[in-house]
């Protein structure tokens, strides 16, 4: 059942790989202890976020496209100037036979409500987007600071949990040790056993908690 869990989460986790020469793997790997989070690698979890995040690299390219239609609008208002300058021939009974042309025009469009349109809907679709932008990067970065916060307590409750486990198995070999005296029942010992066993597995709990905390701020910073 755990290892269809794994294979599972990385079946959905490979839509964050935009690399296809990078592969998730699905088979189930031994947890690591858990580790706190340095301040340092925050900031640098939310660089690589900034750098790595597909929304901002759409954002900028949907930035990039308004700036090119509003350049081409403020073309169009412009003067059109013309140089000519070419080959040519002059027929007939007096031509003069082959000649070389050149001349000059210009143009200006007197009606240009259209071009104004485009251009002024070009800069509030900027603005648009740089508010979008801006929107997008305080997500990205509450996303990653939640992250991180998710790993340190999970981190916090996993050294919690452990001092427990500790503390119960010396109470499981003392309990242990009066029943080889004989002050006590192996009832009690089994309870003792029980507590330990218990303890034991919400350290795994612990432990997963802080693996999957791991994943998600792998997933917000685009680290796969």
């Amino acid at each position: 059942a755990a290892n269809r869990g794994v294979e599972e989460a990385a079946l959905k986790l490979t839509k964050y790989v935009w690399d296809d020469t990078r592969q998730l793997e699905s088979r189930a790997e031994p947890l690591s202890r858990p580790t706190l989070l340095p301040e340092t690698d925050t900031i640098a979890a939310e660089k690589q976020a900034r750098e790595q995040r597909p929304e901002l690299r759409l954002l900028a390219l949907e930035r990039d496209v308004v700036q090119l239609d509003g350049d081409l609008a403020r073309n169009d208002r412009k003067w059109q100037l013309d140089l000519v300058y070419g080959p040519g021939r002059d027929l007939g009974t007096l031509g003069i036979g082959n000649t070389l042309k050149a001349g000059v025009s210009a143009s200006l469009a007197f009606n240009q409500r259209d071009a104004r349109g485009r251009e002024e809907l070009a800069r509030l679709k900027a603005i648009k987007i740089a508010q979008e932008t801006d929107l997008a990067m305080r997500q990205i970065e509450l996303e990653v600071r939640d992250a991180v916060s998710a790993v340190n307590r999970a981190y916090e409750r996993f050294l919690a949990t452990e001092a427990n486990v500790r503390r119960t198995r010396e109470v499981e070999q003392g309990e242990q040790e009066l029943f080889r005296q004989g002050a006590s029942t192996l009832f009690l010992v089994n309870q003792r056993e029980r507590a330990t066993a218990e303890a034991e597995g919400r350290l795994i709990d612990a432990q997963v908690d802080a693996e999957q905390a791991r994943l998600a701020l792998r997933a917000a910073i685009m680290g796969f």
